[in-house]
């Protein structure tokens, strides 16, 4: 049986990988409080947060919530680092 994984569990191995790309360690720890903010999104409105069950439904819904908590430039910028950099988990 293959184990399911959270989000969360990926964090880790994905801060390895972008410094094995020579990102800066700014770069990473802002990459990871996005992730953290969504992560929080996730639960506080009781969405999935297993790998896979994670839609694009959740990751706009978590869009939309910055954007009406804060001035676009700002959110922007976070959800910007989350969203690009997903695919290399």
């Amino acid at each position: 049986m293959q184990k399911v994984a959270r989000v969360d569990e990926y964090l880790e191995s994905w801060g390895r990988r972008l410094r094995a790309r020579n990102r800066s360690e700014k770069t990473i720890r802002g990459y990871g409080e996005t992730v953290q903010l969504f992560l929080q999104f996730l639960r506080c409105h009781d969405m999935p947060t297993v790998v896979g069950e994670v839609k694009r439904e959740h990751v706009e819904a978590f869009i939309a919530d910055q954007l009406a908590r804060w001035k676009p430039t700002t959110a922007q910028h976070g959800t910007r680092r989350c969203g690009s950099s997903s695919s290399t988990w």
